[in-house]
């Protein structure tokens, strides 16, 4: 009869056989890996946390408040929101374009009032780069429409990231909101319609 029956059947026995002795050792081994490994991943996850880390979101917004008038302007929001534990200075925003032609394009704030990048976010806080997308001068929706959304606006408005980097090289980026595609897609319609001379 094996002596790991025999075990289990006088578990009392006052001297364990070579058997128990090896089952024990391995026991003792594959309890020192496994806490090893889980020191490991524990450790990866707090210099993890403690890292950069950023969430990144665009999205289109109406202006409306005291003094504000019909039309209310149309702004673009680009929100940097820092979920790492040390401040983070952003460089800058861009946009990239896949997977059929890799588009890479550099957002620009030349707007009076409404500054861009360079910007430092404390941990657990936002900041938001805007811009007035309906102001005739901007040309916004024009520009982003021809190069980054193409001929196909209801398509291309999924492709399209938006993108925040760190001077350190860090960088994160996520798809458009709803709201700025659904701008976008009139915005190519209304680009489509003839213009007439008066």
């Amino acid at each position: 009869m094996p002596d790991w029956v025999l075990h289990s059947l006088d578990p009392i026995r006052s001297v364990c056989g070579d058997w128990c002795l090896h089952f024990w050792e391995v026991v003792g081994i594959w309890f020192t890996g496994a806490a090893t490994f889980a020191a490991v991943v524990v450790s990866l996850l707090l210099a993890r946390r403690e890292g950069v880390r950023l969430e990144v979101s665009a999205r289109q917004m109406t202006m409306v408040g005291p003094g504000v008038e019909p039309p209310f302007p149309q702004m673009l929001f680009i929100t940097v929101r820092n979920v790492g534990g040390r401040p983070v200075t952003i460089e800058g925003v861009g946009w990239s374009r896949r997977p059929w032609r890799s588009l890479q394009g550099y957002q620009l704030f030349n707007v009076a009032g409404y500054p861009g990048p360079p910007a430092t976010i404390a941990p657990s806080n936002a900041h938001d780069f805007i811009l007035p997308i309906s102001q005739p001068e901007v040309q916004w929706g024009e520009w982003f429409v021809k190069h980054f959304v193409g001929s196909w606006p209801r398509l291309g408005v999924h492709l399209v990231r938006v993108i925040a980097y760190t001077p350190a090289g860090d960088r994160c980026s996520a798809f458009l909101d709803s709201s700025l595609k659904e701008w976008l897609i009139k915005k190519a319609q209304a680009m489509k319609v003839p213009q007439h001379a008066a």
